[in-house]
């Protein structure tokens, strides 16, 4: 079973290089639980033009019946994703709510709902759920339907697997991009606004893109050497990339808080990101096979690095009612995804760095941040677009 478990988890992490296999990991998922099947499902526009889009799901599934479903029973869906919401969003892990759990207090009108009895008649005994991004709600919603009552087994292995898909859909995005446009990692590295550098099992660069380069050549928190090992000056920083390339099973730990799951190279991060400290945004994700390097098993990972000093592109409208800012914080957030300094943004306003300063501690409190690395990295999940 660990076997097992070990190449489930490597292929869920296959998706971060290849969306075209969401299909077989979700399937194998199910089967390694006993269920019907999973279904990822993200909300598609804001306020009354919302609606449910499910673009992954398990084979057994028939898009058009799903489509049909939701058309039908969108209300009542919408109101048990909400409740999954205030459910789920105390904690950073992924979390499993049970149908008892999302019933209570109104378990009767629950259970005798049409669309809780179209689910029974089509052998749904029981469907769990939980959030994969608790940084932007709306995107990746997972749910899992049963064919019997979930048991104490199946519950203890559903979630430490949640966490690393979680992980794996929220650094596959860029890719799918790419593929939007009939184009794969390798090729279309080059056009990507993130830095992104192939390390094989020990750590050297295989591959790299224009704009990881760049970033080496800017930061010295970034170094290759002369064997093409990839380099980072803080000893913490370089433990934990070891760790992540050794071992598949180190990753996802913060499950739905992306914006937590990298980390920030510098000494300090509460700088302003005009210098290089704190200015590079690094997540990882293991690559043991991918069709593009070959039929031989690689071992290594797939790196991206953010740098959060060059503009980003993102929906403020999203953020300020998810996060509930007020005019002058969206302004605020609009100077910071532009990459300008504390003292620039100042200047901009024609106010003091330290209104600023205090302006952008209270932007941190409010999004749940703890310096402008993870402002940029949330920002990222509204609406980035990674093509150049």
């Amino acid at each position: 079973m660990d076997d097992d478990l070990h190449k489930l988890i490597s292929e869920i992490y296959a998706i971060v290089g290849d969306g075209r296999r969401w299909t077989n990991v979700l399937d194998r998922f199910a089967w390694h639980i006993g269920a019907y099947g999973c279904i990822i499902s993200e909300i598609d526009g804001i306020a009354g033009d919302r609606q449910i889009v499910t673009p992954y799901m398990s084979s057994n599934f028939d898009q058009d019946k799903i489509n049909a479903y939701l058309k039908v029973y969108s209300d009542t869906e919408f109101k048990d994703q909400k409740r999954y919401e205030i459910l789920s969003k105390a904690q950073d892990g992924v979390d499993l709510i049970r149908e008892e759990e999302l019933a209570r207090g109104y378990e009767q009108e629950y259970f005798s709902r049409p669309s809780i009895k179209w689910l029974r008649e089509a052998g749904v005994a029981e469907r769990i759920g939980g959030l994969l991004d608790k940084d932007n709600l709306a995107r990746a919603r997972f749910s899992v339907h049963l064919k019997q009552p979930l048991t104490v087994e199946a519950h203890s292995s559903i979630r430490p697997l949640m966490q690393h898909i979680a992980k794996a859909i929220d650094l596959s995005r860029p890719v799918k991009q790419l593929e939007a446009n009939q184009t794969r990692l390798m090729a279309g590295i080059n056009r990507l606004r993130i830095g992104v550098a192939i390390l094989d099992s020990f750590g050297r660069v295989e591959l790299a893109n224009d704009e990881f380069n760049r970033q080496v050549d800017a930061y010295s928190a970034l170094s290759i050497d002369r064997e093409r090992r990839l380099i980072l000056s803080q000893d913490h920083d370089r433990q934990w990339l070891d760790q992540m390339v050794a071992d598949v099973h180190k990753h996802g730990h913060f499950g739905a808080r992306p914006r937590k799951e990298a980390i920030t190279v510098g000494d300090d991060p509460d700088i302003a990101n005009t210098a290089e400290i704190g200015a590079l945004c690094i997540e990882i994700a293991p690559l043991e096979r991918t069709d593009e390097l070959g039929s031989r098993a690689f071992n290594g990972a797939v790196l991206y690095s953010l740098d959060t000093t060059q503009k980003v592109a993102f929906d403020p409208q999203l953020m300020a009612e998810r996060y509930t800012l007020s005019k002058t914080e969206s302004k605020l957030l609009g100077f910071v995804g532009q990459g300008l300094s504390n003292p620039e943004i100042a200047e901009a306003r024609g106010v003091s760095v330290n209104t600023i300063n205090a302006q952008v501690k209270a932007l941190f409190s409010k999004t749940g941040t703890k310096n402008r690395t993870q402002v940029v990295r949330l920002m990222a999940c509204y609406g980035n677009y990674y093509l150049l």
